[in-house]
């Protein structure tokens, strides 16, 4: 996967979970923009700038959620393990809208 400054990614929270168990992920992911990407005593850190969520965004299969960024939340900073994957936002007026692959949106590697 490549990341750069100004993509958006999930980012895994920090609690381990049991082997096989099943977790929902709206309470276990969050977005983020990227902000920039550095490296700090040979681990790759990544800066970035967390999306806000509706409640609700990923409740009905196949449709984007709109999102802001959170203004009032610093800059966040996270080891690049805890990146999950790949996410598309793009403005469409005055929003701007997630898309991940719940949201049947399909994405290309490479």
């Amino acid at each position: 996967m490549v990341i750069k400054e100004g993509s958006t990614v999930s980012i895994l929270d920090s609690h381990t979970e049991e082997p096989g168990s099943v977790t929902n992920e709206r309470s276990h992911k969050s977005f983020g923009r990227v902000h920039s990407i550095a490296t700090v005593n040979g681990v790759l850190q990544i800066a970035y700038e967390p999306w806000i969520l509706p409640n609700m965004a990923f409740s009905v299969l196949g449709d984007p959620a709109v999102v802001t960024v959170d203004v009032e939340a610093a800059v966040s900073i996270v080891a690049a393990d805890r990146i999950g994957q790949l996410a598309f936002v793009l403005p469409f007026g005055k929003r701007s809208l997630l898309f991940i692959k719940r949201s049947c949106f399909h994405f290309k590697s490479g």
